[in-house]
């Protein structure tokens, strides 16, 4: 397959997913949007499913790990990062139908976890940094903090669908970091 069929297929999957959802992604309509073969789209896709994935993952973005020295600028330039990606309101329907496919597909909802803890990576990291230069409260489990960050900016944008400016990702970003640091003047245990 040449690279420019696999850009279409692609960009139609996406455009598919979004504007279908989970329900309406099949090879036939994307073989319609496409104009690509089905025998094309099988060769290098055994099943929907594997498309459906492949569709997902493609959308998730592969953003470099910010390290300023400081956990909070460290989360400011990573999530600054996330803000400016184009397209935000149709990845969130993409998003949410293919969480509640998930519900009922432990196929696809494995994927999605494995794809959900790839795209946390650069927080991850961040915040191993952090620990590294003592910056975090004692006994706090990267998991945990990875879900005290992540939990209120995917619940604002996901759960309620509230778009948010710098100020907001600010306050929220200040509000975390404060739980998780020690106050400047503690040593580290």
């Amino acid at each position: 397959m040449t690279r420019g069929t696999h850009e279409r297929i692609r960009d139609t999957a996406v455009e598919l997913l979004i504007t279908e959802g989970v329900t309406g992604f099949t090879i036939d309509e994307l073989c319609r949007r496409s104009r690509v073969a089905k025998t094309t789209i099988y060769r290098h896709w055994p099943s929907v499913h594997d498309l459906l994935v492949d569709t997902v993952a493609s959308q998730i973005e592969h953003l470099p790990t910010p390290d300023t020295g400081a956990l909070r600028s460290d989360l400011g330039v990573l999530f600054g990062q996330v803000m400016s990606m184009p397209e935000i309101i149709g990845k969130r329907r993409m998003m949410l139908g293919v969480m509640q496919a998930a519900t009922d597909d432990q196929d696809l909802r494995h994927a999605l976890n494995k794809l959900t803890r790839e795209r946390s990576l650069p927080v991850r990291n961040v915040l191993h940094h952090a620990r590294k230069r003592g910056e975090l409260v004692d006994g706090i489990a990267i998991d945990h903090a990875v879900d005290l960050i992540e939990g209120p900016i995917v619940y604002r944008y996901m759960i309620r669908g509230d778009a948010f400016d710098q100020h907001d990702l600010d306050a929220i970003l200040d509000l975390v970091v404060a739980g998780l640091t020690r106050p400047p003047d503690t040593p580290p245990a």
